[in-house]
């Protein structure tokens, strides 16, 4: 959606991404201020995670950046991107054990060729255990699931019955259990991933914050907000090659 001049200059940013040696530090600065770098890590992060393959990357992608420069935090010109058509190739069990980020390095020379700056490594290493540790945490996973089984299994079970005649809700439930069995899975096999394909030296150790008063204000464990609600601990597992950064946002008043 746009202009021609629009996708003219997306069609040009992309084949700049595709061959620019990134290994230069001036290239990939330069590259910085073309698109939101933690947009699209975030973006590829979560999509590696959840295993998608053969139709993504290189297709099922959607960006977009402001056309005018202004004040604000998101008009500053820079492609941004957003999950798209997730529905597919992902979330399986049969995917659990399945190196995407290595598979993502042979589909796009972007991501392969980011992956050759020393900068980039480091914030997508950091990036993903933040994923890792907050949207993919166990605890919350299972909850959304167990939350989205209670909600549809009956709105499912009227859809089947309309349009395929089946006065069986199995279908759908083994269809869960089947999303579960790979958040069940999928973390160990993942973050072992992340260290031989990033070439990790250091552990995985785990890391635990205490906070006095969870109505005092929030912390963020480098890109992730946490969320502490009657809990006053939070933990989550990094690797030692790189620090980790912490941020106290009081409330006011405090």
């Amino acid at each position: 959606e746009g202009e021609q001049s629009d996708y003219t200059f997306y069609e040009e940013m992309m084949a700049y991404m595709a061959h620019a040696d990134f290994s230069i530090q001036g290239e990939y600065e330069r590259d910085c201020q073309m698109i939101d770098m933690q947009s699209f890590i975030d973006n590829y992060a979560t999509e590696i995670y959840i295993a998608r393959h053969a139709d993504w990357p290189g297709s099922n992608e959607a960006l977009w950046r402001s056309r005018e420069i202004q004040a604000g935090e998101f008009a500053d010109g820079k492609w941004r991107w957003m999950l798209f058509d997730v529905n597919s190739g992902g979330i399986s069990s049969g995917l659990s054990g399945v190196d995407t980020i290595q598979m993502t390095r042979e589909a796009s020379p972007m991501f392969r060729n980011l992956c050759r700056n020393d900068s980039f490594c480091k914030q997508f290493v950091v990036s993903f255990m933040d994923i890792a540790n907050t949207c993919f945490r166990k605890q919350d996973v299972d909850a959304i699931i167990t939350e989205y089984l209670a909600f549809m299994t009956e709105p499912m079970d009227i859809h089947r019955k309309r349009f395929s005649g089946m006065d069986d809700i199995t279908h759908f439930i083994d269809a869960v259990d089947d999303i579960q069995i790979f958040f069940d899975n999928r973390r160990a096999h993942i973050v072992q991933y992340l260290k031989e394909d990033f070439g990790l030296v250091g552990s995985l150790v785990p890391v635990e914050i205490e906070i006095n008063d969870s109505t005092a204000g929030n912390v963020m464990v480098n890109t992730a907000a946490l969320t502490f609600g009657n809990e006053r601990t939070w933990s989550g597992e990094y690797y030692t090659d790189f620090p980790i950064t912490l941020t106290a946002y009081p409330r006011e008043g405090y």
